[in-house]
């Protein structure tokens, strides 16, 4: 859902039958929005007259001019009545797309003071162990500065974490600290499926500020349904279209779990589209550490008067190390579309 869209409407289902007058309640959560300043807080009943199979509400979102990471809110059904049952899923996630420069469509602006972010734009961890590490980067080191950081449930709730806030200081020339999370679901032995955490950034002082990847998601893996590992490597998609001045932002996964620390090459190709006159050359290597799951790889489109319709270039993965392999897709295609 575009951030600059006035409603999400939301479809309920009604399956297994359509007998008679049911009724069902809904209600939003915050997932990493805020209601109030993201949206618009969401709760009553729908009601399915007797025949009807089908009802919607709507989420009123809330256009702001913050450059931010995309946002997510929890949508949930509840207490049905009539008769009904809840089916799965009962809930769903609602995600704002940003539409302000900071996220995603172009680099962050430099500071001297810093820039704060995550250090990945998902982490993860299996139920089985005990902590996660999580790093929070600071881009520009001169002179002290603070941010404060907050966990809030996702999907998980307290009997899968325990939640941890507090104020990460950076010295003078300081340029990463990290805090903890720890995990409650070591001994379980219930096929539940993944749980997610929200990660958030907020409050930076010293005249630093925050980057685009200033929320994360953290993924606590079932072990009973998903091995864990060193993962794979891939990109979130194989094709991806932009604009001429646009920043393209790809997304690198790591699948399969997120033990040790993997990385992986990167470096982009020409096919239609030349380096220096229609993008940036890029290349470099993704580091993930230990429970770092995505990152990301930036690539700056050019802006030219020639008339050169869908050129194209690729951006290539290469030489994972760490015990982690490369899957498919390993090749990304942009296309620059005037």
């Amino acid at each position: 859902m575009d951030e600059d869209r006035a409603a999400a409407t939301v479809n309920v289902i009604r399956y297994g039958g359509n007998a008679g007058t049911v009724t069902v309640d809904y209600t939003t959560e915050n997932g990493t929005a805020d209601s109030g300043s993201d949206y618009d807080l969401a709760e009553g009943t729908l009601t399915f007259a007797d025949g009807k199979t089908s009802g919607s509400f709507q989420v009123v979102i809330n256009d702001d001019n913050e450059a931010e990471s995309n946002e997510t809110i929890t949508v949930k059904l509840l207490n049905p009545g009539g008769g009904a049952d809840l089916g799965t899923p009962d809930q769903a996630t609602l995600t704002i797309v940003d539409n302000d420069e900071g996220d995603g469509s172009s680099a962050d602006v430099s500071n001297s003071k810093g820039v704060f972010t995550f250090s990945a734009k998902e982490y993860q961890i299996a139920e089985n162990m005990s902590e996660v590490t999580i790093t929070v980067e600071r881009k520009g080191t001169s002179g002290e500065a603070s941010v404060k950081f907050a966990t809030s449930a996702g999907t998980a709730d307290s009997s899968y974490y325990d939640d941890n806030s507090g104020t990460l200081t950076f010295g003078d020339g300081e340029s990463s600290r990290t805090f903890t999370i720890t995990i409650n679901r070591v001994n379980n032995t219930a096929t539940n499926g993944n749980k997610t955490v929200n990660l958030k950034l907020s409050n930076p002082t010293g005249g630093a500020t925050l980057g685009s990847l200033s929320t994360a998601t953290l993924i606590i893996v079932d072990d009973e349904v998903s091995t864990f590992g060193n993962g794979k490597i891939r990109f979130d998609d194989n094709a991806y279209d932009t604009n001429e001045g646009d920043t393209i932002v790809l997304t690198v996964k790591r699948m399969g779990g997120a033990k040790g620390e993997v990385a992986v090459d990167y470096a982009t190709q020409n096919t239609l589209a030349k380096a220096g006159e229609d993008y940036e050359e890029v290349s470099g290597t993704l580091t993930f550490k230990e429970g770092e799951s995505q990152k990301t790889i930036a690539v700056k489109v050019l802006e030219d008067t020639k008339d050169d319709r869908r050129e194209t270039f690729k951006v290539n993965l290469s030489n994972v190390t760490g015990g982690a392999t490369l899957d498919n897709p390993n090749t990304a295609t942009i296309t620059i579309i005037e």
